[in-house]
């Protein structure tokens, strides 16, 4: 009876000690093969030099202890959009806005202001389902009110004094409002009939469009017809702050940021003319004479001949020669603020 039972036991054996050579030699391979693709494509290529093996991304930068970099914004969102830095000399205030998807939080819109040494000092809110606010010379306009608060951190919903509303002004009279309101207004938006009006209301047909301007601090609204196309003379009271990084992309050799080196980890697309690789960007962004050396994800596209650039960087950096901090955005949804 035993004797018969022999030849299984046998065989069951053979087979449990072949599985185990297998899942032995299996499991070694893909061990290998995650050793060589985690830990080679990480930063210890080859091709990389030492001295770009320090670089950091900007998230663990600003964890070092004693860092001079440090996190501003961090929204806890998919839905949002950061805006790129304006600064206003006169209030020596830097505003950044946050642009809510449609359809997620109605037409949202948050303003952070940030004052002359980087300090986040004030907020706006505002949301509603039908119309947004639209900045225009540091006033933030609504069909029936406006905010002054970027300018004077006034919270007070301003209404208009409206003008023709009635409809009852000549085409020259309108001319002769219109010649004069372009002089004098501080802000002018026009809102037109087809934004503002029912499709099946007299307004809509008869194309009236609303003009909404501000003079002094004070608020009107004319109302007519063709006035879309309107826009106001002089100077902007604030200055665009350009991203450094992308003048860097473009060789400006004013540029306050550098692309240091780029590597390239591993091809993603290849054809007869282009080779698409995910690699890194080695940067140095510049404050003074002061330097933050930073890495960043990128797609690098090289062309047959051998030459490459950077197809997508997710990152920018916005500096001035007076300000004494400086403002590193991530992706859409973080900004860091640099101060040395």
């Amino acid at each position: 009876m035993s004797g018969k039972n022999v030849p299984k036991l046998f065989y069951s054996g053979q087979l449990q000690r072949y599985a185990l050579l297998m899942l032995t030699i299996v499991s070694g391979m893909l061990f290998f093969g995650g050793y060589r693709y985690f830990f080679k494509a990480e930063n210890i290529q080859p091709s990389l030099p030492p001295a770009y093996r320090v670089y950091l991304n900007i998230r663990d930068s600003a964890t070092q202890p004693g860092s001079a970099v440090s996190i501003l914004l961090d929204l806890k969102t998919d839905n949002a959009t950061l805006s790129a830095p304006l600064y206003f000399p006169e209030q020596q205030i830097t505003l950044i806005t946050a642009k809510y998807l449609e359809g997620t939080a109605g037409n949202a819109t948050s303003y952070y202001k940030l004052d002359h040494s980087g300090q986040l000092t004030d907020s706006l809110h505002y949301r509603n389902n039908k119309n947004k606010l639209i900045m225009t010379n540091g006033f933030l306009l609504h069909p029936d009110f406006f905010y002054s608060w970027v300018l004077d951190g006034s919270r007070t919903r301003n209404t208009y004094k409206e003008w023709n509303k009635n409809l009852s002004w000549s085409a020259g009279r309108i001319k002769a409002e219109m010649a004069a309101i372009l002089e004098k207004a501080d802000a002018i938006y026009v809102y037109s009939a087809s934004s503002m009006w029912p499709s099946d209301s007299d307004l809509y047909n008869g194309k009236v469009d609303k003009l909404i301007y501000v003079v002094k601090g004070k608020g009107h609204a004319l109302y007519g017809a063709g006035l879309i196309g309107v826009r106001p003379a002089g100077t902007k009271p604030y200055q665009e702050m350009p991203d450094q990084i992308e003048l860097a992309r473009n060789h400006d050799t004013q540029a306050n940021a550098t692309l240091d080196f780029n590597s390239k980890d591993y091809l993603l697309i290849e054809n007869n003319t282009l080779k698409t690789w995910r690699g890194k960007a080695f940067l140095s962004l510049k404050k003074g004479q002061h330097l933050l050396k930073i890495k960043q994800n990128v797609f690098i596209d090289e062309q047959a001949d051998g030459s490459q650039s950077i197809s997508a960087m997710d990152l920018g950096y916005y500096t001035g020669e007076k300000s004494a901090f400086s403002l590193i955005r991530e992706g859409r949804l973080s900004y860091y603020i640099f101060k040395p």
